[in-house]
């Protein structure tokens, strides 16, 4: 399949576990939930000539840039979620012929508000909050979801404070809602017009849980605390990892050299035994959270997965100078690659001089020891000397800075972490950013542009390609945001033969700019799974295929669960083998998810250990790729 025909995106449940985060991708879902400024921007760079379009309710455009280049596109003011608590169709989707990585930019001369984003395949159900206590100086705090695709449903566990206002969420209780694809919640955590935003609101430790892929972000005004009175402070922002990307492992670094910095530790399930360097430290219980202030590197590992969020302190460059802080949630030591790219624009010299960088950027590295000779930043070997041993953890630290504005990429023949950080000091008050680094794989394709993208042909953009089981049958979903003599789709279906047959034909729509829904239902899926794909063609008769989806009905008849009473264990049998990974949830009598499990093995029988669940009522959840199948079990 060619990528300059058809983009195609499979937005249906995917499954991983700890596994290599990435920030480069060709389709992006993601909301503003609030900006501090009119019209933020959005940064766009790839490593080849890349088109595409960015879209968000009516509002439209079409990009194009070269390779090694990048794009600023403004985001319209209506395009800014304005409304808390409140459903708004104010996703912004974007999607490329390339892969490319995508940042939050603002255009305020002193603004610190950025963010690097996640592409839509790397989204996932279960988000776990990991963010900084709200001080109330500025602004509340908020949650920002984004759904993917139709019918989302999403439950919030607040197991945390929401805030005492009547425009929060209730301490304690929680909340469900649906999302249609594109459709946004700003979730406000805390304020009272009468007073002003809530101070010491800390909601980490909440949980996030749908049914299918989201965006999910916050945005909080922080004041990180330290071993002096901070005197000023500002927002701090980003977009929080899915839980099956967190780890039980990571360094602890100071963004600049002997300054204090900030951790904050949300521990996502069981009962979490953490070292700092080797030494026990502190035991964390389920969704428990610990901060606390470093000034030289740490290794902290744990015995069971948790998130682990570095801070910068607002007066981390120089005593004598106030600012903002800044952060990020740090990769786990499993979750480091090989490579990693970025984009460094111009300083900012002014206050509203346009979405720059600060006055100094500085990529902070991480590496084994044994690494660190074969890391190369634009294929030039970097000075094994300016790396810091971590204590005797057999790795290593530098900080690079003063790279020439451009296009850079950092590489090494071992697994290393790189993120960016940057600082003004160049006046009164000093800001800063930490940003994750994305990593692009593309293959180089000799395009060029011009200036003004004349020479772009829009094709067929299938941006979501996707179904669901039903009792009626299976229901298949497509999207399209722009089609250029599209005549037709035929839906074509496959059982485990290979062999396509055409199961219907929808007429397209010619040629169009907006986006545009189809479904079929097919009555006829009369196995238990089914491999589907489509089939564009023009009205000139060309055609391309999409890449195949899978669909696998769970036997909702045959589910059982036992021992029931049961005690230590219990086993979950699907009634025969399945085809595809599948997912086990349980749930507590109040509906809060208490353990899940990933299952890739096909068997016909899973077990469970439920050793650690007190006694009671649970409910279960078996999910596939297209459905889900529930039962109950009492633990004794």
């Amino acid at each position: 399949m060619k990528k300059h025909i058809i983009f195609l995106i499979l937005s249906f449940f995917t499954f991983q576990a700890n596994c290599q985060l990435q920030y480069a991708g060709n389709d992006f879902w993601f909301g503003i939930g609030y900006s501090s400024v009119t019209s933020p921007y959005v940064r766009i760079f790839s490593d080849v000539a890349t088109i595409g379009t960015i879209t968000s309710g009516s509002w439209s455009e079409t990009f194009c840039f070269n390779a090694n280049e990048h794009l600023d596109i403004q985001i319209p003011s209506t395009v800014v979620m304005s409304n808390s608590n409140m459903i708004e169709s104010k996703g912004i989707h974007i999607v490329t012929d390339n892969d490319v990585i995508v940042h939050l930019e603002s255009n305020a001369g002193v603004d610190s508000d950025k963010e690097t984003f996640l592409p839509t395949s790397e989204l996932s159900l279960v988000h776990t909050i990991n963010f900084p206590k709200s001080i109330g100086f500025w602004d509340p705090t908020f949650i920002t979801i984004v759904a993917t695709e139709n019918a989302t449903s999403i439950t919030i566990n607040n197991t945390d404070d929401y805030g005492t206002s009547s425009n929060s969420i209730t301490s304690g209780a929680g909340m469900s809602i649906t999302l249609n694809q594109g459709e946004a919640i700003r979730i406000e955590c805390g304020r009272d017009v009468s007073t002003g935003p809530d101070s010491g609101l800390d909601i980490s430790g909440t949980q996030i849980i749908a049914d299918k892929p989201i965006f999910v972000d916050g945005f909080s005004s922080t004041r990180l605390p330290g071993s002096w009175s901070i005197s000023y402070t500002d927002a701090i922002r980003y977009q929080f990892i899915p839980d099956n990307n967190y780890g039980n492992d990571y360094f602890l670094i100071p963004a600049q050299a002997s300054r204090d910095y900030y951790c904050k530790i949300t521990n996502l399930g069981t009962s979490n035994s953490i070292l700092i360097d080797g030494v026990p430290f502190l035991t964390l219980a389920a969704f428990e959270t610990f901060d606390t202030i470093f000034t030289t590197p740490h290794q902290i590992t744990g015995s069971q997965d948790f998130s682990c969020m570095l801070g910068s302190l607002g007066l981390d460059y120089d005593m004598s100078l106030r600012g903002d802080p800044s952060g990020l949630l740090l990769f786990p030591i499993s979750g480091y690659k090989t490579a990693y790219h970025d984009f460094k624009t111009p300083s900012k010299t002014c206050a509203g001089c346009a979405y720059n960088d600060l006055d100094s950027a500085t990529y902070v590295i991480i590496s084994s020891t044994a690494g660190i000779a074969g890391i190369q930043i634009d294929g030039i070997t970097v000075s094994p000397s300016i790396f810091t041993p971590i204590a005797s953890s057999g790795y290593s630290i530098a900080r690079v800075g003063d790279l020439t504005d451009g296009f850079h990429s950092f590489t090494s023949s071992s697994p290393f972490y790189a993120f960016k950080w940057n600082v003004n000091i160049a006046s009164a008050d000093a800001w800063q950013t930490m940003q994750n680094l994305g990593t692009l794989t593309n293959t180089p394709n000799g395009t060029v542009y011009d200036s003004l993208c004349s020479n772009i042909v829009l094709p067929v953009e299938l941006v979501a390609f996707g179904g669901e089981v039903t009792k009626k049958g299976n229901l298949l979903k497509w999207t399209t945001v722009s089609e250029l003599n599209n005549d037709y789709f035929e839906l074509q279906r496959s059982s485990e033969d290979a062999i396509f047959e055409t199961t219907a034909i929808i007429k397209g729509n010619g040629t169009t700019n907006t986006t545009s829904q189809y479904t079929y239902l097919d009555e006829h899926a009369n196995v238990p799974y089914h491999y589907y794909r489509l089939k564009q063609v023009d009205y000139n008769g060309n055609s391309q295929l999409s890449d195949e989806i899978y669909l696998e009905a769970l036997p909702s008849d045959d589910l059982e669960i036992y021992p029931n009473p049961a005690n230590e264990e219990v086993v979950i049998s699907t009634g025969r083998d399945l085809k595809k990974p599948i997912q086990i949830a349980v749930y507590n009598s109040i509906g809060a998810l208490v353990l899940i499990k990933e299952i890739t093995s096909y068997n016909l029988r899973h077990h469970l250990n439920i050793s650690e669940l007190s006694s009671g009522y649970y409910l279960v959840k078996v999910l596939s790729a297209s459905n889900q199948v529930t039962g109950k079990f009492i633990n004794r």
